[in-house]
Parts: C-alpha cells; sequence; structure tokens
C-alpha cells in the first residue's frame, strides 16, 4: 500500500513539472491538469526503458482546456441576483 501511495506522489510531482513547464508556454489558464496528466501516465505506461520516460513531449493542442459552454457557478449565482 505504502508503494502505491509514493508511486502516485511521484507521479503527481512529475505532473505538476510538467504543468509548471507547459504552463509558462502556452499560458496556465489554458492547460488542462487532467488531460496533461491523462497524456503523462499514457506516456508512462507505454515507457520500455528509463531513455523513453524522458522523452515526453505531449501534442499542446491536446492538452489544452476547452471552452465552458455553461456558466460557471459564481456566474450564475451573481445573474440571479441581478
Amino acid at each position: 500500500m505504502q508503494a502505491l501511495v509514493l508511486t502516485a506522489m511521484i507521479a503527481h510531482q512529475l505532473g505538476m513539472k510538467a504543468a509548471v513547464r507547459i504552463g509558462a508556454i502556452v499560458g496556465r489558464a489554458m492547460v488542462s491538469y487532467e488531460r496533461l496528466y491523462a497524456s503523462l501516465a499514457s506516456h508512462l505506461v507505454k515507457a520500455r526503458d528509463l531513455a523513453g520516460l524522458c522523452g515526453y513531449s505531449p501534442e499542446l493542442r491536446h492538452i489544452k482546456r476547452d471552452k465552458r459552454s455553461r456558466l460557471s457557478p459564481v456566474e450564475s449565482g451573481i445573474l440571479a441576483l441581478g
């Protein structure tokens, strides 16, 4: 159980480091963390050796955040007051 928790913590840290670097390129608000983590997990599973772990370079259009089609809870609350 401890190994599973440590593995999850390492994967989370790798994802956050990747998010910081990619966020500096495209803007932090444009990065979807869920898509980034899914892409990173897919890359880690496909890696066959240690050198394969280092070549992570996601396609930016696959990890960008989609525009919301509905209002956020804050926006809908403000509209209800007015």
